[in-house]
């Protein structure tokens, strides 16, 4: 009796062993990859890695990022300044952010905008909340450039994305919207 439960439990673990083989080579659905906007620098290095690809399976697009605004707090002579004007927000009850734009370093961003209007608007929201020495500043201005899109990264494109991504200088290729 025992030697059959043996026999059919190595039965099953066998079964589930090639089903688990199976559904590790399973080709996994084809997604569609896009760059962030890119330099020219980097569309350069990339170009022996984009050659290589298959006609058709990338293209370039010309691509807008809006101009950016937040409120800011700074620049602070030091990291204790910085340090404190936290506590004294979080005594408040109000959110901050890490800066994006090095040159505003060292300070805080307590929201970010898509226009210098809307920035203003949360800025007096800010104000009646005890706010007091937070402006409105730009965070970057408009810019163009290009994307990479690949539409359809399927197995056989998926070992050359990593290629991609070191000839891009490690820009993060993200899921299409």
């Amino acid at each position: 009796l025992l030697a059959r439960e043996h026999a059919a439990s190595a039965e099953v673990a066998a079964a589930m062993g090639v089903e688990a083989a199976r559904a590790r080579k399973a080709p996994r659905a084809a997604e569609c990859l896009v760059s962030p906007m890119l330099p020219e620098a980097d569309l350069a290095g990339a170009g022996p890695v984009l050659d290589a690809l298959p006609p058709g399976s990338w293209s370039l697009e010309q691509a807008v990022e809006p101009a950016r605004w937040i409120v800011y707090m700074g620049p602070y002579p030091g990291v204790e300044q910085v340090a404190r004007k936290r506590a004294e927000l979080r005594q408040l009850g109000i959110s901050f952010e890490a800066l994006t734009n090095p040159s505003l370093e060292p300070g805080l961003s307590l929201g970010s905008y898509a226009s210098e209007a809307a920035a203003s608007q949360q800025l007096a929201g800010l104000a009646a909340r005890g706010v007091r020495t937070a402006r409105v500043a730009q965070e970057r201005p408009e810019q163009r450039g290009q994307r990479l899109l690949l539409p359809a990264v399927d197995d056989t494109l998926r070992p050359r994305v990593e290629e991609l991504r070191r000839a891009l200088n490690t820009k993060p290729l993200r899921p299409c919207r």
